[in-house]
């Protein structure tokens, strides 16, 4: 006898993303300081991404604290985004949403061109809507947004955050 297909959700739920998404979520669980919560999202970049970046809020800038799949001095300032430049993501972000698609603003090319050939983006907020830290993957052209990878992108998001909130919580001020 056969067996009775899987229902949408638990599909899903077996993605490849959702199984990077739950790995991370299970490191992310261990995460005791902000150094290895941004090695946890710079590893979850490197499994589902061509190239990444981790960036910080940094005097009205994304500045990158690493970057995966390329080799690129982290101080060269084309990587940096203003945040008071017009960009594609500014509503996800200023929503605390992740956002999928075209990078098409002037003020992201520097850091796009520097990333590779490809403009098509993935960007994660950790923190929601005063995220401090964003995890920024390059995603292949072919690759289309869909509802369901969004809302595991977001899944990605809330852990993070959580993990963000405790990690400065603990951090003496």
């Amino acid at each position: 006898a056969r067996a009775a297909p899987l229902p949408t959700e638990a599909v899903d739920e077996l993605s490849p993303l959702a199984g990077f998404v739950n790995q991370a979520a299970q490191q992310l669980a261990e995460v005791q300081d902000a150094a290895a919560l941004v090695s946890v999202l710079a590893t979850f970049l490197d499994a589902v991404a061509e190239r990444g970046a981790v960036l910080e809020r940094k005097d009205g800038k994304l500045v990158p604290v690493c970057v995966t799949g390329l080799s690129t001095d982290l101080a060269d300032p084309a990587l940096s985004v203003p945040l008071d430049a017009p960009s594609s993501f500014s509503a996800c972000l200023e929503a605390g949403r992740a956002w999928r698609g075209e990078l098409n603003e002037e003020a992201e090319w520097g850091f796009a061109s520097r990333l590779g050939p490809t403009t098509r983006s993935v960007i994660i907020p950790i923190g929601g809507k005063d995220a401090r830290r964003v995890a920024w993957g390059v995603i292949p052209a072919l690759l289309t947004p869909t509802p369901a990878e969004n809302a595991q992108f977001d899944q990605l998001a809330d852990f993070a955050a959580a993990v963000a909130a405790r990690v400065s919580d603990a951090t003496p001020k």
